[in-house]
């Protein structure tokens, strides 16, 4: 009886380390995922990040004109806002 006990122990035991390295292998693939994943996230940030910009200068000098009372000198000084004379 002791003996059967002992190897159903052993089995267990290797059952988990088998477990255990599977585990591992699945964490290592999932991280390396994650790290691809970030670069492809941050490569679109250049390419967004110029679209919402332009998208900004187009759209802000019209609510702070309208909002504000500010005007907008130029679209190449990159939206910088001066109050309108009153």
């Amino acid at each position: 009886m002791a003996i059967r006990a002992h190897q159903a122990t052993a089995e267990a035991q290797r059952q988990r380390a088998e477990e255990l390295a599977e585990l591992a292998e699945t964490q290592e693939r999932t991280d390396w995922a994650v790290a691809d994943l970030a670069k492809q996230v941050g490569g679109l940030s250049n390419p967004l990040g110029g679209s919402l910009e332009d998208f900004a200068c187009d759209l802000v000098p019209e609510i702070l004109e309208r909002h504000w009372a500010m005007q907008i000198a130029s679209a190449a000084s990159r939206c910088s806002a001066k109050p309108r004379p009153a």
